[in-house]
C-alpha cells in the first residue's frame, strides 16, 4: 500500500510539474516570437541597405509572395535588388503581432529615404510561418501613406 501511495504521489506531482512547464512555455511563446521577428526585421533593414539581397532571401520561404507584386524567391530577389539601389530603409518597426501555433501575423510601419532625399512611409502586414525550425515570411503586403 505504501508503494502505491508513493507511486501515485510521484506521478501526480510529475503531472502537475509538466502542466506548469507547458503553461509557462505557451505564455513565453509570443514574447519569443516577437523577439525573433524583431531581430529578423533588423537584419532585413541591414541587408537591404547594404545590398545583401541573398542574405535577405533567407528570411523568406521558397513559395513566399509579395502580395499584388509577385511570388517566389527569384521574383523577390529581382524586386528587392532593383529597389535597394533606389532607396534605403530608415525605419521598420512592429506595431502589433498575433501568434498562433505555427503562424504569426505582424503589422508594422516602414519609412524609406530615396536617393533624391525624398521620404516615403506606410504600413505593412507580414505573415510568418514556422518552417524548418525557423520563422519565415510567407506573404508580405505594404501600403503607402
Amino acid at each position: 500500500m505504501r508503494r502505491i501511495t508513493f507511486l501515485s504521489t510521484t506521478l501526480f506531482t510529475l503531472c502537475i510539474v509538466l502542466i506548469m512547464l507547458c503553461s509557462e512555455a505557451n505564455a513565453q511563446k509570443t514574447a519569443n516570437v516577437k523577439k525573433t521577428i524583431e531581430v529578423s526585421n533588423k537584419n532585413f533593414v541591414r541587408w537591404f541597405n547594404n545590398g545583401q539581397i541573398d542574405s535577405l532571401l533567407t528570411l523568406f520561404r521558397d513559395d513566399a509572395c509579395l502580395v499584388a507584386k509577385g511570388c517566389g524567391k527569384e521574383f523577390i530577389n529581382e524586386y528587392y535588388g532593383s529597389q535597394s539601389s533606389k532607396c534605403k530603409f530608415k525605419e521598420m518597426s512592429t506595431l502589433s503581432l498575433s501568434v498562433g501555433d505555427s503562424i504569426a501575423v505582424e503589422k508594422g510601419r516602414w519609412v524609406v529615404s530615396f536617393n533624391s532625399g525624398e521620404e516615403l512611409g506606410g504600413e505593412y502586414l507580414t505573415e510568418w510561418r514556422f518552417s524548418g525550425k525557423k520563422w519565415l515570411i510567407v506573404n508580405d503586403i505594404e501600403s503607402n501613406k
